[in-house]
């Protein structure tokens, strides 16, 4: 496993998006979200996406690139 930090770019798809409607790989997890006013905050399914979230993730090898472009909506 791997731990990961994904920074969502304002113009991402994924911006105003709950984490339930992302199509993330299996077996990854979203740890905790840093938002602008550094605050950080551990997501749930309902938690929307705001753009410069930086997100920390644990993911796999195999799906750390699929996650980071699911994240920043690719």
């Amino acid at each position: 496993l791997e731990v990961v930090q994904v920074k969502i770019p304002p113009e991402a798809t994924t911006v105003g998006k709950t984490i339930k409607e992302l199509s993330l790989p299996p077996g990854n997890t979203l740890s905790l979200i840093i938002r602008k006013e550094h605050k950080p905050i551990i997501p749930k399914a309902n938690t929307i996406l705001q753009a410069e979230d930086q997100i920390i993730a644990v993911t796999t090898p195999e799906s750390e690139e699929i996650l980071r472009a699911t994240l920043r909506g690719a």
